[in-house]
């Protein structure tokens, strides 16, 4: 299945609770949203964040990656979050993550739009979208409930420290590409 074919379909949060934990669905606005694997260079991605913020964050808090977070009425599977290390024990994280990262798939509207909303709604205080066709990070920061942009890495800007919440961490536009 390409990325760009993610499938949609009306449900209960009944019928979403009974799917296999390890498929990778969403529930947004009482739709299972099913999207396919990463491509190769979207897990490279994501692997390069997860490990420029690992080593960057305090003991308290982990990046993850591909893991359900549960937010009001949706429960969305962010490509990468940074979660307290106390939450790792349960199937879905049900608090508000200090960051919240998607590396845009072939279907942009839903990181660059839905998303941008859900995760403004649910509360998330940083946002970060990172565009591999663009090459492009976009660092966002909820104020008053509505995202500004702190920050964007481009091939002019490659290289910079973002805010996590819990302090900077440097981030290379490059590195991230592969």
């Amino acid at each position: 299945m390409s990325e760009s074919a993610a499938h949609h379909r009306r449900a209960t949060w009944a019928e979403y609770e009974r799917l296999p934990v390890d498929v990778r669905h969403e529930y947004i606005d009482g739709e299972i949203v099913v999207t396919p694997f990463p491509t190769p260079r979207h897990s490279w991605a994501i692997f390069g964040l997860q490990a420029a913020l690992h080593g960057m964050l305090p003991d308290d808090l982990m990046p993850v990656s591909h893991t359900g977070w549960r937010a009001g009425a949706d429960e969305f599977g962010p490509d990468l979050m940074v979660i307290p290390r106390s939450a790792v024990d349960g199937v879905r994280f049900e608090g508000i993550p200090p960051l919240v990262v998607e590396v845009v798939s072939s279907n942009r509207a839903d990181d660059t739009v839905r998303k941008v909303q859900k995760y403004a709604r649910a509360g998330a205080p940083r946002y970060w979208i990172v565009d591999l066709r663009d090459r492009t990070l976009l660092a966002l920061v909820l104020v008053e409930g509505i995202y500004e942009v702190a920050a964007q890495l481009d091939d002019d800007n490659p290289v910079v420290d973002l805010d996590t919440g819990s302090g900077p961490v440097t981030v290379s536009l490059p590195d991230l590409l592969g």
